[in-house]
């Protein structure tokens, strides 16, 4: 048998809201008390419910079935107010014992109070002080009596007229009840007995504590009478709530609670509006290697981390609702050490963000996945990707003749690199709002083994912009654009004529001009012949004495200073100088003739090695006997190469 500790009181289940509190019993409850001292079993007695030092407590024989004297009514008593537990097995009773011996007399009745203990359910006779009722609940209310029979034994018992000793009424809670979950809903259905009217809910979270029936604040499903179930779908995700259920009679009696502990799930929603920002270093601003900032929006539950991957993760993952990080790191698809490490700072706007996160330096992609965390559960978001382009590294000018030739490493992942040209010491934003002069790709860059550019006049100097770019879904990437500066620089040009002399010899005259258009600044030239190979320098050999013969006669100088320079041989103005080829062999060879300082600002551009050869041009006379014999301007085609 159950046993009740009678020094807790009993605790009358709340009421509803909208009738009158309802009553937990149809008696008054009695101010606590003691429990008496143990009963001496008397002589004949059967298994009193006491426990005697040295003794195992016995269970109290159960008498049913006995016949007692018929009761004539009369007055009784005010019963004592007993205990009764509805539980899994039947209902739990339990009551005072009396002071003096006695046989108890247990009975029951649906919906009204009995009148005599012989015109009710007898539930059990016992010389004990609990029972439990077993039979299957019929009805919401059921009353309960105990009447004792006072006498020293059990054949007198039955001779005596029973005493009203203790009563109690109950009101039978949800019957059959099935409460579960239903993604975030808390759904239930249940049985409700005759005699009820409705059935009040109530949801208390979990953290608050208690005692008995919950506060009209935490009642839900108020509006409907929830006899046969109820529907809930207000908890908060994540908390763990206690549901109780009370039923309430029509006469205002409230059962006691039935409880069920449910925790709300969490429904991870995945994050899709992740965006970042990527900064190229700029060591005015502290960064001396790129770097990214992420945002997204934040989530109402769980905790969002980032992975990010230098591959696309595998596809379908957004989808899945059934995931764990576990899954996800041994199957490599989104591993462990590809989650970010950085702090994570929540705005007032409902976002959250990473901010100076490192970009690989390798990496010319990198895709961006959200990954909301509940546990081990996770929810994947949308993956977004990044391009980078390396900037154009170790470029440097090759100067050729006509031409200017670019040369760099080629930046990994990039498929082009744009050329834009400004004046020099021109900003990026202003270059690179016009048209490159150049785009190249990787193949015929380094089919070219470079850029190449016209040669053209750039007396006052260029600044270049290298920008590396790459074509991803429908737009270019550019990178951080590289200068280049070219200095200025101002391009002459020369050329030689030779005639044979009446000694045999060779007479030779310099032509010089400038390249594009007409220079007024003055320069310092020479020839140098050297017997045995083409000259390097100006003292890489002898100077021949140079005599200006147009448009005047000059005394014979090592060293020449053109007034001016034109564009054109051709033009009557310009300095013809002439000088005697000290002999046939080896080459004659123009040089400026000035300070290593001044000399970088130009540029001489000579003709085809074979006009520079004395040699040759004896050559060409003795296969040309006849021929008139006198200077013949560098413009006239048999001089050019070619036509020897």
């Amino acid at each position: 048998m159950s046993s009740f500790d009678f020094n807790d009181p009993f605790e009358i289940p709340e009421p509803r809201i909208d009738v009158p509190p309802p009553r937990a019993g149809n008696e008054t409850q009695e101010p606590a008390w003691e429990p008496p001292a143990p009963y001496v079993q008397p002589h004949g007695a059967q298994n009193q419910d006491v426990e005697q030092a040295g003794d195992t407590q016995e269970e109290p024989q159960q008498l049913q079935g006995i016949r007692f004297a018929p009761f004539n009514f009369g007055q009784q008593p005010t019963p004592l107010t007993m205990k009764a537990k509805p539980q899994e097995d039947g209902v739990h009773l339990a009551w005072k014992p009396s002071e003096t011996p006695c046989v108890y007399r247990v009975v029951a009745q649906n919906a009204g109070e009995p009148h005599s203990p012989d015109m009710a359910e007898e539930v059990v006779v016992t010389q004990g002080t609990t029972a439990i009722d077993t039979d299957r609940p019929r009805h919401a209310v059921r009353y309960y009596q105990v009447w004792r029979y006072e006498a020293e034994t059990v054949e007198e018992a039955q001779t005596v007229q029973p005493i009203l000793h203790a009563a109690r009424r109950i009101t039978h809670g949800i019957q059959n009840p099935n409460i579960r979950l239903d993604e975030q809903y808390v759904v239930g259905k249940w049985d409700s007995l005759e005699g009820i009217s409705s059935v009040h809910v109530y949801r208390v979270p979990a953290k608050v504590k208690t005692t008995g029936v919950a506060g009209p604040e935490y009642r839900v499903a108020g509006t409907k009478p929830n006899t046969q179930g109820f529907t809930d779908g207000q908890g908060t995700p994540g908390e763990t709530y206690i549901y109780q259920f009370v039923s309430v009679s029509h006469d205002g009696f409230a059962s006691d609670p039935t409880e069920f502990t449910m925790s709300i799930p969490i429904r991870l929603q995945p994050v899709t509006d992740l965006e970042f920002v990527l900064h190229e270093p700029d060591e005015t601003e502290g960064r001396r290697s790129p770097e990214f900032d992420l945002k997204w929006s934040t989530p109402v539950h769980g905790r969002v981390e980032i992975y990010r991957t230098e591959k696309p993760p595998v596809s379908g993952l957004e989808q899945e609702t059934d995931l764990t990080a576990t899954y996800l790191n041994d199957r490599g698809f989104l591993p462990d050490d590809a989650r970010l490490a950085m702090p994570v700072h929540k705005g007032g706007d409902g976002t959250s963000s990473m901010f100076s996160v490192p970009w690989p330096e390798q990496w010319t992609r990198a895709y961006f996945t959200p990954v909301v965390f509940d546990g081990d559960k996770v929810r994947v978001g949308k993956t977004i990707h990044g391009q980078r382009v390396r900037p154009v590294t170790e470029a440097k000018f090759t100067e050729r003749i006509g031409r200017k030739i670019i040369s760099f490493a080629w930046p990994t992942g990039a498929d082009t690199v744009r050329v834009y040209r400004t004046h020099i010491d021109g900003d990026a934003q202003s270059a690179l709002s016009g048209s490159p002069v150049v785009q190249i790709d990787e193949s015929k860059y380094r089919d070219q083994g470079g850029v190449s550019l016209p040669g053209e006049d750039d007396r006052g100097g260029s600044t270049y912009y290298l920008v590396a770019g790459l074509f991803s879904g429908g737009r270019d990437i550019l990178s951080k654009p590289t200068r280049l500066d070219s200095n200025p620089l101002v391009k002459l040009q020369y050329e030689f004529a030779m005639n044979l002399n009446q000694a045999g010899g060779l007479d030779g005259q310099l032509y010089v001009k400038a390249v594009a258009s007409d220079l007024r600044e003055q320069v310092s030239l020479c020839v140098v012949h050297n017997p045995t190979r083409l000259p390097l320098h100006p003292d890489d050999g002898a100077r021949v004495l140079l005599t200006r013969i147009s448009p005047a006669n000059d005394e014979p100088r090592r060293s020449v200073r053109p007034h001016a320079l034109y564009a054109a041989f051709e033009n009557p103005d310009s300095a013809v100088y002439a000088f005697a080829v000290p002999q046939p062999n080896g080459f004659v060879r123009a040089f400026l003739d000035m300070r290593t300082e001044d000399l970088k600002r130009y540029t001489l551009l000579d003709p085809a090695v074979v006009r520079l050869q004395p040699a040759e041009w004896l050559s060409f006379f003795y296969q040309q006997q006849g021929m008139q014999q006198q200077p013949m301007p560098p413009q006239q085609q048999q001089y050019q190469q070619g036509n020897w």
